[in-house]
């Protein structure tokens, strides 16, 4: 066996089990770790969402290892792009969450005057990247 060949293997094992995991993890029963501290509260993952997106890890999982040769490959690759889209429509506003961070963090800067740079050591203002405008040498 060829390292081109055992990629491939190695990638849709990784796949099978993580999407395996995904899928546990969204039929399983959520147990609260402790009190919600926040002031708002986070958006609330939708498990069919979570299971979409393992079933499309386990499609993937299901191509890599026969090596596209199984009549079934496109097939189940364009029923793993129709379970990543679910997921990712259903799981919307949860992932958005994630990647942007609470809402409390994308209020716009303040405009004043308070937010620019201290005066420099030779009186000059520092520009906004903080360099200083001027060299010694």
């Amino acid at each position: 066996m060829s390292w081109m060949e055992v990629l491939p293997f190695l990638g849709g094992l990784i796949a099978a089990v993580v999407g395996g995991a995904l899928i546990a993890d969204a039929a399983l029963h959520d147990e609260p770790f402790g009190i919600e501290r926040r002031r708002v509260a986070r958006p609330e993952r939708n498990k069919v969402g979570q299971g979409c997106l393992g079933g499309s890890l386990v499609c993937t999982a299901l191509v890599l290892l026969s090596g596209g040769g199984s009549p079934f490959s496109v097939a189940a690759t364009f029923v793993g792009i129709a379970l990543v889209v679910a997921g990712v429509v259903l799981n919307w506003r949860y992932l958005m969450d994630l990647i942007n961070g609470p809402p409390s963090r994308l209020q716009p800067a303040s405009t004043g005057d308070d937010s620019r740079r201290s005066d420099d050591f030779d009186g000059t203002r520092a520009p906004v990247y903080g360099w200083p405008a001027t060299s010694d040498e």
